[in-house]
């Protein structure tokens, strides 16, 4: 353990605030499912949310705010204040135009995002991707790009990009005067060029990269491609139909495209190239609008979109190995009305749970536009109505917490603002309820039905290992110094944690794990959270 931990629980121990008592007060119950959280413009801006991603292992939300006043904001997930606020906020980008593309890296010292600014006109924009490192705000340092890349050339469409843990950051950006689109591997430490390809394509449409940006493919135009990290394709082809539905599995060997009427699944074959497997069929007035697909491909759900009437939408996810129906919805508007769409189709790494996100029917429509499905589960098992449009939206790697980006009013109808929204379903049993930043606290909440005694350790995270007479796994390392931080549960079994945090430790790496004590027996929580301390 480090000595920058070790000073973490000494201090933690000695504090005046070591531990606190239960029922810590809170807007919102940090074990309830639902909206944990919102956040719009004030009175004195107009911004509205283009996209977001989780960073930090799901503590942290990275969004893109556009329109009138375009910027960058850092949003602590596990908030209970509502309306929140951002934990950083960047600086504005005057001129910024278009969705701003964002991406997250190993942790929330990679948060990256593509502007684009017009140079003189939209139709002949510059492009800058850029690093914002949040760590190094919470020493002191301006939180803005701590670099910048600028690509060598012009465009008339947008920047698109991805990035992952495992260190692959990659954009794709078409090259107008060539008639081609450029993809280009940089470095997320500084920025620096690794690798560039160049492929044909008219206007990019849809971008994916598996893991560690190993392997890439999109579409431009009619044209679909994947290529590795050293530029060689794997796959071409020419479609029927320019689409926007595209996915590529986490290990880079399964490919869904979509295009009218149905959607296809192409698999790499043992010689390494790449034929279609599966062919999901709809209707002919049906188009493809979005597809998603597990790490391996187990999972695959494909968002339905009636162009004929544009007001009916349908949702399908399906076994990746046998081809069974897995989960079906419909929602069918009135002819004439505001247009339906899938906006985002989202499946978790594992392909237990898949979310989407529509536009939805507007009105005063009941019908969800967020909706969180379940293997084994017809029904969704979370859904959500909005005051307006999913715009983007993410789910975290638990698939327990949903963020969304929306518009204020339908997607059909006139707005200038939106908001950043953090939707959790409640299952978890430990949490992190406020931004953890250093010089401050750290604020968490455990609930264990029945409990009369209850304690937080902090420590080093290990892979779970079971302890003689308590139930669960313990995850954080015996073999190092854990401390105890005891709290007393409230009448519902409610224990909250409140220590504080010394300025020295931004970035460190800390475990937080509870036990409470029920009906005679001990129990870990099953969450271990990781906080990110700022």
């Amino acid at each position: 353990m480090s000595h920058t931990l070790r000073l973490l629980l000494s201090l933690a121990l000695t504090g005046p605030t070591a531990a606190a008592v239960a029922g810590a007060q809170g807007e919102v119950d940090p074990f309830a499912g639902g909206l944990r959280w919102a956040h719009g413009p004030d009175s004195t801006e107009t911004w509205m949310p283009r996209d977001v991603a989780f960073a930090a292992g799901g503590e942290l939300v990275w969004a893109a705010p556009a329109v009138g006043t375009p910027h960058l904001a850092l949003y602590a997930a596990g908030a209970i204040s509502d309306p929140a606020a951002p934990v950083l906020r960047g600086p504005d980008l005057p001129g910024a135009i278009g969705v701003i593309p964002v991406a997250v890296g190993a942790d929330a010292g990679e948060l990256f995002a593509a502007t684009q600014f017009p140079d003189p006109s939209a139709s002949e924009r510059v492009t800058e991707i850029v690093r914002y490192d949040a760590f190094a705000a919470g020493l002191g340092a301006p939180f803005g790009p701590v670099w910048t890349y600028s690509p060598p050339l012009k465009t008339n469409g947008p920047a698109l990009l991805a990035a992952d843990a495992a260190g692959g950051l990659v954009y794709a950006l078409r090259d107008d005067a060539a008639g081609a689109v450029r993809i280009e591997w940089l470095d997320p430490a500084d920025g620096q060029p690794l690798a560039q390809t160049t492929v044909a394509g008219g206007a990019l449409k849809a971008f994916a990269a598996s893991e560690g940006g190993a392997r890439v493919a999109l579409t431009a135009g009619l044209e679909l491609w994947l290529v590795d990290a050293a530029g060689q394709a794997l796959h071409h082809e020419t479609l029927a139909a320019s689409t926007s539905c595209l996915a590529l599995a986490g290990d880079g060997r399964t490919l869904l495209v979509g295009g009218f009427g149905a959607a296809r699944v192409l698999s790499e074959e043992p010689d390494g190239t790449f034929a279609t497997t599966a062919t999901y069929a709809a209707a002919p007035n049906e188009i493809a609008a979005r597809a998603a697909v597990s790490f391996d491909a187990r999972t695959r759900a494909i968002g339905w979109w009636d162009y004929t009437n544009t007001v009916d939408v349908r949702f399908e996810s399906f076994d990746g190995e046998t081809g069974a129906l897995l989960h079906s919805l419909e929602q069918k508007g009135a002819l004439g009305g505001l247009q339906n769409f899938t906006q985002s189709v989202e499946v978790s790494a594992d392909g237990e749970r898949v979310a989407l996100g529509l536009w939805g029917l507007g009105g005063a429509d009941t019908e969800p536009d967020v909706l969180l499905f379940e293997r084994g589960t017809a029904s969704p098992v979370q859904a959500w109505h909005l005051p307006g449009s999913v715009l983007a939206m993410d789910l975290d790697a638990s698939a327990t917490r949903l963020a969304v980006a929306m518009k204020d009013s339908h997607a059909n109808q006139f707005a200038s603002t939106g908001r950043v929204r953090l939707y959790d379903t409640g299952e978890r049993d430990l949490q992190v309820t406020a931004a953890t930043q250093a010089g401050g606290t750290l604020e968490a909440a455990f609930l264990l039905d029945g409990a009369t005694l209850a304690a937080f350790g902090v420590g080093t995270p290990v892979v779970g290992q079971p302890v003689f007479g308590v139930g669960g796994l313990l995850m954080l390392e015996q073999g190092q110094p854990l401390v105890t931080l005891p709290a007393t549960p409230d009448a519902s079994g409610r224990a909250d944690l409140s220590v504080p945090v010394p300025a020295g430790l931004v970035g460190a790496s800390l475990g937080l794990q509870a036990v409470g004590w029920s009906a005679g027996s001990a129990q870990f929580s099953a969450c271990l959270v990781r906080p990110a301390i700022l």
